[in-house]
C-alpha cells in the first residue's frame, strides 16, 4: 500500500512539474511574439527624377537659389486609412534622386509622395504653395504659386525590411493656365486681373477625389508697360471653366475685359490664352486657346508670388483699409492679408467707390453708410454717402450690410444668400429683390423710392 502511494505521488509531482514547463514557455513564445509584433522594419525608397514634361529631363543636379527649397511631403497610412508615419524634407536642389526612408511595424502600407517648391529664409520656410500636410487633403495657398509632382504606391507589403527602387518616379500634379501677348504693354495699363468661373479647391491624392471651388478664385499680377503681356499660374486640373480677365488702370479701373469659355486644364499641360489684349478692336473673340504638352525642360520649377497689392480704386477706402488691415506695414493690401478680414466699418461720405471688395471674401459684416441729414423741408433724413453702386457677388459669406444712406440705385444680393440683416434705407432704390435671401430676419429699407416689395420668401 505505501510503494502505491509513493507512486501516485511521484506521478503527481511529474504532472504539476510538466505543466510549469509547458506555461513558462507558453509564456516566452507569447513575450516573442508582442515583441516580434513591435518590431520595425526599414522601408527605402529612391524617388527617381521629377518628370515634368513630355522630354525627360537630366540625372544632372541643378542648384537652387539660396531662398528656394525643394520640399518633398511623405506620407504612409495603414490599411485603415490611418498614419503610420509623416516626414518633410527640404532639399537645396533638384533633378537628382531622392532617397527617403522610413520605419513601420509588419503590415501592408499606401505610400503617397508630393514634391513642391517653397521659399525659404532665415533657416525655416516662409512662403509656401500647397497645404500639403495631409496628403489626403492638399490644397492651394493662392499667394503662391508653384510647380507641383506627385508619387503614389499602394499595397506596400512589409514583413521585413524593404527597397522600393522601380515605379518611383515622380510626375507633375498639375497644370499651368498661361496668358499673354506678343504685343507689348502699353502706357496706362497697371493690372491683370483674372478670375476663374470654378476651381479646384483641395485634392485627395491617395483617391484622385477633389473638392470644387464654384464661387470663383481671382487673381492678379501687376503690368509693365513697354513688356510683353505673359503671365502664368499652377493649379489643379478641372472641369473647364470659364476665364474672366480685366485689364486695369492705376486706379484700380477697368480699361477692358474678356471672358473666355469652356477653358480646359490638364496635369502637365500648359492652357494658353493668347492674342490680342490692348487694341481698340480687341475682343474674346480675339483670342485663341490652346494646350501645350511639349513643356520646356529647363525650367523645372517656378515659384511666384501672385499679387503684392490688390487694385482698390478709392483712395480714402484704400486708406481704411490700410490703416486696419495692412499687417505687415507695407502700406498695400495682399490677397492673404484681405482673406483675413470678417468686419468692414467705413463711413462713405467721401468715398465713391468700394471696388476691390471682392477680395475680401471672408467677409461677414459690411457697414459703408453715409452720414444721416436730416432735410427740414421733407422731414426725411437725406443720405450723405456717395456709393452709387457696389457689387458683393464675391462676398458670398456676409450675414450683415448696412448701406444706408448712399445713392444706391441698385442693390444686388443674389449671392448673398447668407444674410440676416439688410439696412439700405435712404438711397435711390426703385427695386429690391430679396427673394433668394431667405433668413432674412431684419430688415430696413425706408426713404427709397420702392413701390413694392415681395416678401413671400422671407417668412
Amino acid at each position: 500500500m505505501f510503494q502505491k502511494v509513493k507512486y501516485l505521488l511521484y506521478i503527481a509531482i511529474l504532472i504539476i512539474l510538466t505543466s510549469f514547463v509547458l506555461l513558462t514557455a507558453c509564456s516566452k513564445t507569447e513575450v516573442s511574439s508582442e515583441m516580434n509584433s513591435n518590431e520595425l522594419f526599414t522601408v527605402s525608397v529612391r524617388l527617381n527624377q521629377i518628370e515634368q514634361s513630355a522630354k525627360p529631363i537630366t540625372k544632372a543636379a541643378t542648384t537652387l537659389p539660396d531662398t528656394l527649397r525643394l520640399r518633398v511631403t511623405m506620407n504612409v497610412f495603414d490599411q485603415q486609412g490611418q498614419f503610420a508615419y509623416s516626414d518633410k524634407i527640404l532639399l537645396n536642389e533638384t533633378g537628382s534622386e531622392i532617397p527617403v526612408q522610413f520605419q513601420v511595424k509588419k503590415g501592408t502600407y499606401d505610400l503617397a509622395f508630393w514634391a513642391d517648391y517653397v521659399l525659404y529664409k532665415n533657416e525655416t520656410v516662409v512662403s509656401e504653395a500647397y497645404n500639403a500636410a495631409d496628403l489626403r487633403n492638399i490644397s492651394i495657398n493662392n499667394a503662391m504659386s508653384s510647380d507641383a509632382f506627385s508619387l503614389v504606391i499602394n499595397d506596400v507589403v512589409v514583413d521585413g525590411d524593404v527597397a522600393i527602387t522601380s515605379g518611383t518616379e515622380l510626375s507633375r500634379a498639375v497644370a499651368m493656365l498661361k496668358i499673354e501677348s506678343d504685343q507689348t504693354i502699353p502706357a496706362g495699363f497697371a493690372a491683370i486681373q483674372y478670375s476663374l468661373s470654378q476651381s479646384v479647391s483641395s485634392i485627395n491624392l491617395l483617391t484622385g477625389e477633389s473638392t470644387i471651388n464654384s464661387y470663383g478664385t481671382f487673381f492678379s499680377n501687376p503690368l509693365t508697360a513697354g513688356e510683353n503681356l505673359s503671365v502664368s499660374r499652377y493649379i489643379f486640373p478641372s472641369e473647364p471653366f470659364t476665364c474672366s480677365i480685366n485689364l486695369l488702370d492705376q486706379n484700380g479701373t477697368s480699361i477692358t475685359s474678356f471672358d473666355v469659355e469652356n477653358v480646359e486644364t490638364q496635369k502637365n499641360v500648359q492652357t494658353i490664352l493668347k492674342g490680342d489684349f490692348f487694341s481698340e478692336n480687341a475682343s474674346s473673340g480675339s483670342l485663341s486657346l490652346t494646350l501645350n504638352q511639349e513643356w520646356d525642360a529647363d525650367k523645372i520649377y517656378v515659384v511666384e508670388p501672385i499679387l503684392t497689392a490688390i487694385p482698390i480704386a478709392d483712395a480714402n477706402f484704400k486708406a481704411y483699409l490700410v490703416a486696419n488691415f495692412d499687417t505687415n506695414g507695407d502700406g498695400e493690401i495682399s490677397t492673404t492679408e484681405a482673406k483675413q478680414v470678417t468686419t468692414i466699418n467705413v463711413n462713405t461720405d467721401n468715398i465713391y467707390s468700394l471696388d476691390g471688395i471682392e477680395y475680401f471674401t471672408s467677409l461677414t459684416q459690411l457697414t459703408c453708410n453715409g452720414t444721416a441729414e436730416l432735410d427740414i423741408s421733407s422731414g426725411i433724413f437725406i443720405g450723405k454717402g456717395n456709393l452709387t453702386k457696389i457689387n458683393l457677388s464675391k462676398n458670398i459669406k456676409l450675414i450683415f450690410l448696412n448701406c444706408g444712406y448712399n445713392q444706391l440705385s441698385q442693390l444686388d444680393l443674389n449671392s448673398n444668400t447668407q444674410l440676416t440683416v439688410l439696412d439700405c434705407c435712404s438711397n435711390q432704390l426703385s427695386e429690391l429683390n430679396i427673394s433668394v435671401n431667405t433668413k432674412l430676419t431684419k430688415l430696413l429699407c425706408g426713404d427709397n423710392q420702392l413701390s413694392k416689395l415681395d416678401l413671400s420668401n422671407n417668412t
